[in-house]
């Protein structure tokens, strides 16, 4: 997110929107559309989930009648492992805005550049 509002004011480093040049309003909401976008796929990838599972349950352990730690050890491996395949769906499709929001990165520094040598 930071690096994408700093793409977006170096624009006006380069000279784009400034008094004696502004930018055009289709140019400038097309950059503001692209901060938005990258905001929008960096709150999607970063915010926390609700009954995120990731370690053992700390229930079963507390209740175990299992006088052996081998099975204990062998039931909360499984436990775990059952997590990670119920999570897996979720971690590819942040995954995929992730690997969006960077295209969208690359895309507006791109777009920026273009901007500011064309509006010269």
């Amino acid at each position: 997110m930071t690096i994408s509002t700093l793409i977006a004011s170096f624009t006006g480093f380069f000279g784009v929107g400034t008094k004696d040049n502004p930018l055009p309003w289709p140019l400038a909401l097309r950059l503001i559309a692209f901060v938005l976008l990258i905001v929008a796929c960096a709150v999607y990838v970063l915010r926390p989930m609700k009954d995120w599972l990731y370690g053992p349950d700390v229930e079963d352990i507390l209740t175990s009648t299992q006088p052996n730690d081998d099975f204990l050890r062998w039931s909360q491996a499984r436990g775990m492992h059952k997590a990670v395949l119920e999570n897996e769906h979720t971690l590819q499709k942040r995954s995929i805005v992730y690997s969006f929001g960077v295209s969208l990165l690359a895309l507006e520094a791109m777009y920026a550049v273009a901007v500011s040598l064309v509006s010269r």
